[in-house]
């Protein structure tokens, strides 16, 4: 499987890496660019003596077809741990979805993360799609698990939710359909290259990432008005902190233009939005974990009152 133009960014006395992403090394020949181009691997790494590298008068375009004193290593697995991460955040909501299915009820979860995740899965795997970005095939396979996953979580919620509840979340996703196919429509009307659809596309995975990441918000502001933390799930919260920081990092070392900010500041928001939720996330999960069980037996009890008065 081959990923397509790379990232190199030479400095002396550094490996060089190639990821996905625009060719930026500085001085870079035509035969490189060709090179690249026509045949790296899954995240191959110059290894060798690369500080005996003379930086003046040598170009990257030496690369490949001549002779060199260095080796390609092949590293498809590299960033492994962020597909794996990934994997983890759209599983972890299944203790929630879990207990939904246990008592017939939805309670005071809400919808609004899982719809959001969906529309952030479709667009990615759109964006991985040969017709888009050529050789993205652990992008549209992550997605397209997280889209599957989303989809169970979706339909256990619609299962057990109340009418009102059912037709707000079918409106959302009729609507996120409906966007789908228009997103998909003009993208491939008016682009007419690879580079012009990935960026089209990869701005809205960056838009709606975003969105995804700030879902959590709502959950957070019921944690602190009721002092309870019953429906803002741990271990999704704990995952999201670990994905952002985790894409986040993948971002500093500058493999894709869609991840990184060393073309556009603006696409690391998703990632850092994500692990600076996912952190205060977990601080209210520390600040009112202890007092939950408390809140809950007052609820019971200011239940049990209605029913008596009721009686």
């Amino acid at each position: 499987m081959r990923l397509g133009p790379a990232v190199a960014k030479a400095r002396t006395g550094q490996m060089v890496v190639f990821g996905l992403g625009l060719l930026t090394a500085e001085r870079v020949g035509p035969r490189a660019r060709e090179w690249l181009r026509g045949g790296v691997r899954p995240s191959c790494e110059l290894v060798g003596d690369f500080a005996n590298y003379p930086e003046s008068r040598r170009t990257v375009s030496r690369i490949g077809r001549e002779t060199w004193t260095w080796f390609l290593r092949i590293q498809g697995e590299k960033w492994a741990c962020g597909n794996v991460i990934s994997f983890g955040l759209f599983l972890s909501p299944l203790p929630t979805f879990i207990k939904i299915w246990r008592k017939n009820a939805v309670e005071q979860f809400s919808p609004i993360p899982y719809v959001a995740t969906l529309l952030n899965c479709m667009l990615w795997v759109f964006y991985g799609l040969p017709i888009v970005h050529p050789n993205s095939m652990l992008v549209v396979t992550i997605n397209g698990i997280g889209i599957v996953l989303e989809g169970a979580y979706l339909t256990i919620f619609f299962i057990y939710a109340p009418k009102d509840l059912r037709l707000k979340v079918l409106k959302i996703l009729v609507g996120e359909l409906a966007f789908m196919a228009v997103v998909v429509s003009v993208v491939l009307t008016v682009g007419h290259s690879h580079e012009k659809r990935s960026m089209i596309v990869g701005i809205l995975c960056v838009i709606f990432g975003t969105c995804m990441y700030a879902s959590p918000l709502t959950v957070m502001k019921m944690v602190v008005v009721t002092k309870s933390v019953k429906y803002m799930p741990f271990w999704l919260s704990l995952v999201s902190f670990l994905n952002g920081i985790c894409w986040t990092t993948y971002a500093l070392l500058k493999f894709d233009i869609f991840i990184t900010a060393d073309v556009v500041t603006l696409v690391q928001l998703p990632n850092v939005l994500g692990a600076l939720l996912g952190f205060l996330q977990l601080v209210l999960y520390g600040c009112y974990c202890r007092s939950t069980p408390v809140v809950e037996q007052q609820n019971e009890e200011r239940k049990k009152r209605q029913e008596v008065e009721m009686a």
